[in-house]
């Protein structure tokens, strides 16, 4: 792995990304220590973490971690600053999430069924813990086939559709943003997780059937499949957001997931065929690609014309 000094980053940017690596791996648990805490910027660090939006994933590393918790050398107005960034996003979540859990249950009642994307997903599955990943909206997905149920009983419920916003439904990935009836949440609704203009198709059928029953609240609701749920992170994060607007947020999801999933040093990747047999990759076969090399036989379907 290359040195971080070799990227000429400042000594802020350092110690943030040294603090996320030691969330999602051992390593940087040492190398918190060495940081002069004392001649850190701390408004600098700040800035930093919210410009790259995890600001409140590193209050939840900062306050767990031994060693800050013994010093006194971490100024009390940064500390406080960072609490409240993180009180407002679980204030913010918890609105979103009563949203969607009565989306659901609606849902559920008229047989639709639902897959969570992104923050909804994440912030509840992976994280567990809604203040550590912000949300600017809640997606979700729905089959083709139900998208025009899916709408109208989203205006039933009093969502307002943005037909203001229709430019929205030219890129096939949602419908324009709904809004609801309070004005305190938006909302897209998906039918699919790739373009017409992208040189590819995804198998959306096997997403559906991999796609994994989860219970939340007295709620049923479906995730990704391990491997969807990589796949769709990597597709949002670089053909729609071209790595440019999101900050270290792609990164430190898909991190946490496969610190997550391979909690036994072993990721699984089931493939169909005889028997339907499962393969086992550690963490070092999925970041050196032998897992993305599955992943494209699997669920990649690249037009013959291209």
């Amino acid at each position: 792995m290359k040195d971080m000094t070799d990227l000429k980053l400042t000594p802020e940017e350092q110690f943030i990304i040294t603090c996320l690596r030691s969330e999602f791996s051992r390593e940087g648990n040492n190398t918190i220590a060495s940081f002069d805490l004392q001649s850190m910027n701390w408004d600098t660090v700040y800035k930093k973490s919210t410009e790259w939006n995890i600001a409140e994933l590193l209050y939840r590393i900062i306050k767990k971690h031994p060693s800050f918790l013994k010093t006194a050398k971490i100024p009390k107005l940064f500390l406080e600053t960072m609490r409240l960034k993180y009180f407002m996003t679980c204030v913010a979540n918890d609105s979103m999430f009563k949203s969607l859990s009565e989306v659901l249950e609606v849902f559920h009642k008229a047989d639709i069924k639902v897959i969570l994307l992104k923050g909804s997903h994440l912030a509840q599955f992976v994280y567990q813990d809604i203040g550590v990943r912000p949300m600017g909206d809640i997606d979700i997905l729905v089959r083709k086939e139900d998208l025009s149920k899916a709408e109208n009983l989203l205006l039933q419920m009093g969502y307002e559709n943005q037909q203001e916003n229709a430019k929205a439904g030219s890129h096939h990935l949602h419908l324009p943003y709904f809004i609801h009836p309070e004005g305190k949440v938006y909302l897209e609704l998906h039918w699919t997780i790739t373009k017409p203009i992208w040189k590819f198709n995804i198998d959306i059928e096997g997403i559906w059937e991999r796609a994994k029953a989860v219970k939340k609240d007295g709620i049923d609701m479906l995730v990704f499949s391990l491997e969807g749920l990589l796949l769709y992170l990597s597709l949002h994060a670089t053909y729609q957001h071209h790595l440019m607007t999101l900050g270290l947020v792609p990164f430190c999801d898909i991190a946490a997931i496969i610190h997550n999933a391979a909690s036994h040093n072993q990721i699984p990747i089931k493939k169909g065929g005889e028997g339907g047999c499962e393969k086992t990759y550690t963490k070092k076969e999925v970041f050196t690609g032998q897992y993305y090399n599955e992943l494209d036989k699997m669920l990649f379907q690249i037009p013959s014309n291209q």
